[in-house]
C-alpha cells in the first residue's frame, strides 16, 4: 500500500514538474513533506511495529489522502503557465523595509524570551509552554519574520548575511521545525517564479537530499530524548494518516456535518486576550480531545487529524468534497504563479507562498486565505505609498539560465 500510493505520488510531481520546466517548484516543499510523512516515517512505523494497524482503515485514509493531491496537480495544470525568463528582481527601498518589520518580528517575542529566559536552550520547552495565552506573540512574530524574509528576498540583499544572522536565530527559538519549512517554500517561490531559476533533475535531487539532512539535524537539535530512541521518535511524528484512520475503524462514529471545518475557519483566529473564554476543544481539537484525551489535557500541542478531518466532518462524502476543495486550491495557486511571473509583486508573493502550503500566521490548522489577501494587500498599499517598489538602476533582465550556470547581461 505505501509503495502503490508513494509511486503514483512521485509519478504526479514528475509529470508537473516536466511541465513547469523545473524539478523544484511551488508544489515541492508541501509534496516533500507529504512523501516523508506518509511514505518514508509511517513505513518505519509499521515495520517497528509501534502502533497497531488496521489496514482497511489506513487504505482509505491514504486513498483519500492521494485523491485530494491528485485533484490539486490537475487544478494547477488547468491554467497554462506562461514562459517565465530568468531575472534579477531589485525593488527599491525593500530592504530597509525587510529590516524594520524583522526588527518589530523581535519586539513581539521579546516578552516570551524574558518569561522564559531559564530555557533560552530549549526552545522546544518554551513552544510546550506557550500553547495558550501567548498567541499573539508567538503568532504575531512568525507572521512578521515570514513577511519580513519574503520582502527581503525582493530586495537588493545587500550584506543578506546579517538579515539571516537576524532572522534564523528568532526563528529557531520559536522550538517548532515547521517554521524553517515556510522559509524554505518562501525562498523557492522567489527563486523559481520570481527569478525565473530552473532546476535540472540532477541539481534537484541534490538540494532535496541535503534540505533533507538540515531537516533532520533541526530535528536532532530540539530532541530531549535518548539518542537510540531519535528513530522511533522521528517516525511518531508521522500520526496523521494513522490517526485519521482511528475516526475511520471507530464504528460509533457519527460525521459532524461540516462542523469541525466552519470551526476551523473562525475560532482560531480570535486572540484569548479578546475571547477569554475561548473553548480548548473545537474543530480539529475535538478529535484530539475525543481520541487523546490524556494528551490533549497536558495543552501542549494536540496530535494532528491532517485529511481524516474531512472524514470526520462528511464521511464518505470527503472523497468528493476533498477533491473539489483541492482542485480549486491548485486553480487558485496556479493563477497566483502566473500573475507573479507576469507582474510580480508582493501580493502575489505572499497569496502563492500560502496556496503552495506555507501558512505565515504559522498556526497548525484553520483557514487564512483571506488573511494572507489583506496582508498582501496592505504592504502593497504601504509601500505605494511611501512610493517603494520601484525597480533600482540594478535591476537586470537576463537570458535563459540552466541550473547555476553563469549568465551575463543582454
Amino acid at each position: 500500500m505505501f509503495a502503490f500510493f508513494a509511486l503514483a505520488t512521485a509519478a504526479l510531481y514528475v509529470f508537473y514538474s516536466r511541465k513547469v520546466g523545473s524539478f523544484v517548484n511551488a508544489i515541492t516543499i508541501y509534496t516533500g513533506l507529504k512523501f516523508a510523512i506518509e511514505f518514508v516515517l509511517e513505513p518505519i512505523s509499521y515495520y517497528l511495529r509501534m502502533f497497531v494497524y488496521d489496514f482497511n482503515s489506513m487504505a482509505i485514509i491514504n486513498l483519500l489522502s492521494f485523491v485530494g493531491y491528485a485533484a490539486f496537480v490537475v487544478g494547477l495544470l488547468v491554467i497554462k503557465q506562461p514562459n517565465n525568463p530568468a531575472r534579477k528582481i531589485n525593488l527599491s527601498g525593500y530592504l530597509g523595509a525587510a529590516w524594520i518589520v524583522l526588527v518589530l518580528a523581535w519586539v513581539l517575542y521579546m516578552p516570551i524570551l524574558r518569561e522564559f529566559s531559564y530555557l533560552i536552550t530549549e526552545p522546544r520547552r518554551i513552544y510546550e509552554l506557550t500553547r495558550t495565552g501567548y498567541g499573539l506573540n508567538t503568532f504575531g512574530s512568525s507572521l512578521l519574520s515570514f513577511v519580513a524574509y519574503a520582502i527581503f528576498l525582493m530586495s537588493s540583499k545587500k550584506n543578506g548575511w546579517l538579515f539571516y544572522l537576524a532572522l534564523f536565530p528568532l526563528v529557531y527559538l520559536k522550538g517548532t521545525k515547521g517554521q524553517f519549512f515556510v522559509l524554505a517554500s518562501i525562498f523557492v517561490i522567489y527563486k523559481v517564479y520570481f527569478e525565473g531559476f530552473k532546476y535540472s533533475v540532477t541539481r534537484s535531487a541534490i538540494y532535496i537530499i541535503a534540505f533533507a539532512g538540515m531537516a533532520t539535524v533541526l530535528f536532532t537539535v530540539n530532541y530531549r530524548g535518548e539518542v537510540e530512541n531519535i528513530v522511533l521518535t522521528m517516525a511518531g511524528y508521522s500520526d496523521y494518516n494513522r490517526n485519521g484512520a482511528l475516526i475511520v475503524q471507530d464504528k460509533s462514529f457519527a460525521p459532524y456535518g461540516g462542523q469541525l471545518s466552519t470551526e476551523m475557519l473562525w475560532i482560531p483566529k480570535i486572540p484569548r486576550a479578546i475571547w477569554p473564554n475561548k473553548p480548548k476543544s473545537f474543530g480539529e481539537f475535538r478529535l484530539a480531545e475525543q481520541y487523546f484525551p490524556s494528551w490533549f489535557a497536558l495543552d501542549q500541542g494536540a496530535p494532528a487529524f491532517g485529511i481524516g478531518l474531512y472524514f470526520a466532518d462528511f464521511g464518505w462524502f470527503s472523497f468528493a468534497v476533498v477533491p473539489f476543495v483541492q482542485f480549486l486550491c491548485g486553480i487558485g495557486l496556479a493563477y497566483c504563479l502566473n500573475k507573479m511571473i507576469e507582474s510580480p509583486t508582493i501580493f502575489w508573493f505572499i497569496m502563492s507562498i500560502y496556496l503552495s502550503g506555507g501558512n505565515l500566521f504559522a498556526a497548525g490548522s484553520g483557514n487564512y486565505l483571506l488573511e494572507h489577501a489583506l496582508i498582501g494587500a496592505a504592504l502593497t498599499a504601504i509601500f505605494s505609498f511611501f512610493g517603494l517598489g520601484r525597480r533600482s538602476d540594478g535591476d537586470r533582465v537576463l537570458g535563459p539560465v540552466q541550473d547555476d550556470a553563469l549568465v551575463t547581461p543582454r
